[in-house]
This record gives C-alpha cells, sequence and structure tokens, in this order.
C-alpha cells in the first residue's frame, strides 16, 4: 500500500512539473510569437499561419501526453490506495 502512495506522489509531481512547464512555453510563446515567427520564417521558410497552427497542435497533444501518462496514473494509484486502506 505504501508502494501505491509513492508513486501516487511521483506522478502528481510529474504532472505538476509537466503543466507548469507547459505554461511557461505557453506563455513565452504567446509574448514572444512575432520573434519566433519571424525567426522561423526567415531561416526556414514557414508562414506565420501554419506556424500558429503547429502550435496550436504541439500543445494539444503535450496536454494530452500530460494528462494521459501523468494525472491518469497518479487518480488511479490514488484510487488503489484507498481501496487497498479499506480492505
Amino acid at each position: 500500500m505504501e508502494k501505491f502512495k509513492t508513486l501516487r506522489d511521483v506522478f502528481i509531481k510529474i504532472f505538476i512539473v509537466s503543466f507548469a512547464i507547459m505554461i511557461i512555453a505557453c506563455l513565452i510563446s504567446f509574448l514572444g510569437y512575432d520573434l519566433i515567427a519571424g525567426m522561423l520564417e526567415s531561416t526556414f521558410d514557414i508562414e506565420s499561419d501554419d506556424l500558429c497552427q503547429d502550435i496550436i497542435i504541439i500543445f494539444g497533444i503535450w496536454k494530452l501526453i500530460i494528462i494521459q501518462f501523468s494525472l491518469v496514473p497518479a487518480i488511479v494509484f490514488h484510487w488503489m490506495s484507498r481501496t487497498k486502506a479499506d480492505n
């Protein structure tokens, strides 16, 4: 049972750190969009509209990965530790 609580705590910490990094990345991409778009347009010949769609897709996939691989296991281990404690 202690193992479930430890794993739950690890997954919760992973979720919090990943979510914080994603928020920081969102703020950086939002506040520095013009600078980033200018650099990528001149370097890689990417249009601004394509970059905007790519950023939205990347953050959407990132959010799904964070939820699927850190929040869901944390909830499962929390549920398992509570179920084991009741028995």
